[in-house]
């Protein structure tokens, strides 16, 4: 089985929309790291640290 980017852009935005968090933090691995520019450069780590 291959990984579809585009079918997991899809999937990501469709749990957004429908506000499920749950769903979007199952896409990232237990220890993810995020670094995000939103309001200056934060790095989110960990689902606990995503789902806050």
């Amino acid at each position: 089985m291959s990984f579809d980017p585009m079918a997991a852009a899809v999937d990501w935005l469709d749990a957004y929309r429908a506000g499920d968090i749950e769903t979007i933090l199952g896409m990232y691995a237990d220890d993810a790291i995020v670094h995000c520019a939103c309001g200056g450069m934060k790095r989110i780590s960990t689902r606990q640290g995503l789902r806050a």
